[in-house]
């Protein structure tokens, strides 16, 4: 649902390039759940495949926001090839999965950094929602290793586990993270804004 809701509100905003948080929203959820009822290798890779595109998104629209010449069909092709180079890596190296959204995710913040501090990006930049999207993913990320460390993890329970507390509030956190990048629709969808 939080994809659908994420593809509801960027075209609402008049923003088609930021339905790409939603779509990537909703392959999580649905590529998740092929890993886990299937356990393959093959489904490993559309799960984490479907994370690589959510932070390649994030990054694309950093792009633009860095360098404005580029044009919203070159942010989509930013974005594939990112979430597609990173799944060639997962692909022919698998222990690099995991490693790799952690390197995605570390670019997406150096790089936010390295805007502010060049000061390319004019206007005051509001972090909350990206700071709490961030620390939501790192306190799923904290209970999914409780789990998988079997640190608190009750075998009888099928329902409530901390790899599901993962998902649930990985969902919270797309959403925050979301919400940080909509302050830049006027910059990103500049041409939209002028209609």
């Amino acid at each position: 649902f939080t994809g659908i809701w994420l593809i509801y509100d960027a075209l609402k905003r008049n923003a088609p390039s930021f339905t790409l948080f939603g779509i990537s929203s909703i392959f999580i959820g649905i590529f998740s759940f092929v890993f886990h009822a299937t356990m393959t290798f093959w489904g490993e890779i559309l799960d984490l495949g479907s994370m690589y595109f959510f932070v390649a998104t994030c990054l694309s629209i950093s792009f633009k926001r860095y360098w404005p010449q580029i044009t919203l069909p070159q942010v989509y092709a930013i974005t594939l090839f990112i979430s597609l180079f990173s799944l060639l890596l997962l692909a022919f190296y698998k222990p690099l999965g995991p490693w790799t959204f952690g390197v995605m995710i570390t670019s997406a913040v150096a790089l936010e950094i390295f805007m502010r501090k060049t000061n390319r990006v004019k206007g005051a930049v509001d972090y909350r929602y990206m700071v709490s999207g961030l620390a939501l993913l790192l306190l799923s990320w904290g209970i999914w290793w409780t789990d998988k460390l079997k640190i608190v993890c009750h075998p009888e329970n099928h329902y409530f586990t901390g790899h599901s507390a993962w998902h649930f509030i990985c969902a919270f956190s797309a959403i925050h993270i979301y919400k940080c990048f909509t302050q830049f629709i006027p910059i990103v969808h500049a041409e939209n804004a002028k209609k």
